[in-house]
């Protein structure tokens, strides 16, 4: 055994090497293995996000339904957006809602209901200065005209 020949210096150096090895080994190992795990985590995170469902309303309110729908679907799954529509083409009336807005601001509301009256005035006011609206801004339009047909009714405009 004349090459395993090492003195105690010599082991001493040796074993000290070793032991940085099998810590640096231990290290990458640990290392990996939380990468590992971290993916995982990720990867069922979104899985259950994926599987998480919503209960949609009756099949009568199909608008309701379809903007659930839009709202549930992943960026990718999303369609892109035609092009804006010009506030011509709507043919809406704006000046015939400003009067009635008017009038609902005349009468005696509820704080929530005069809240609600502001936020619709400020809205058609945005969206007439528009000269053309993309599909979104038509709905945001379309849920204000629906408010106020709500409060026209209640109050008897």
């Amino acid at each position: 055994m004349g090459f395993l020949n090492f003195s105690y210096n010599q082991l001493e150096w040796i074993c000290g090497v070793l032991f940085c090895l099998s810590l640096v080994l231990t290290g990458v190992l640990c290392a990996m293995a939380l990468f590992k795990y971290r993916k995982m985590r990720i990867e069922r995170f979104k899985k259950a996000t994926r599987e998480f469902s919503f209960a949609l309303p009756d099949r009568e309110n199909t608008f309701i339904r379809e903007r659930l729908r839009g709202e549930l679907q992943s960026e990718t799954e999303k369609k892109p957006q035609p092009n804006a529509v010009l506030m011509k083409d709507l043919d809406v009336r704006l000046d015939y809602t400003r009067k009635t807005v008017a009038k609902l601001k005349a009468l005696q509301l509820t704080p929530a209901d005069r809240l609600e009256v502001n936020r619709i005035s400020k809205t058609v006011t945005f969206y007439a200065l528009k000269n053309a609206l993309s599909p979104s801004e038509t709905r945001s339009l379309n849920d204000c005209f629906a408010r106020l047909l709500k409060l026209t009714a209640k109050y008897a405009v």
